[in-house]
């Protein structure tokens, strides 16, 4: 019972959310690029943000902190959304994210209905 139970959320053709089939989706390499990059500046903000408010609470370094913060757990959200993508598109998914499946959906159906233009070299 439970390994058919896996089986049926290893399913890559369906949409959870709608039940329509789609294609499985397919991220970029310059976007997981650009996403790491952009994470391990946001991070240095973090790193910053704390030694500003060490040398003396200001506006700036509260500032800095608050967003480089905000910034990094954003991007670590998306860099997981790819990780999610990649496995969900191999089959290997065993739990189900509701926001990941979302906008999973939305995006590999409206890859679907550029007309597959993505994959032209």
């Amino acid at each position: 019972m439970e390994s058919a139970a896996v089986i049926k959320a290893n399913d890559t053709h369906l949409g959870s959310a709608q039940g329509e089939v789609v294609k499985p989706l397919k991220i970029r390499f310059a976007f997981k690029a650009l996403a790491f990059c952009a994470s391990v500046v946001t991070l240095s903000w973090f790193f910053e943000g704390t030694r500003m408010i060490k040398d003396g609470p200001t506006v700036e370094g509260m500032c800095t902190l608050i967003g480089g913060t905000v910034l990094t757990l954003a991007l670590l959200g998306l860099m997981g959304f790819f990780i999610y993508c990649e496995e969900r598109s191999k089959g290997l998914r065993t739990r189900n994210i509701a926001l990941f499946d979302k906008w999973y959906v939305q995006l590999a159906s409206q890859s679907k209905d550029k007309g597959d233009n993505t994959n032209r070299g």
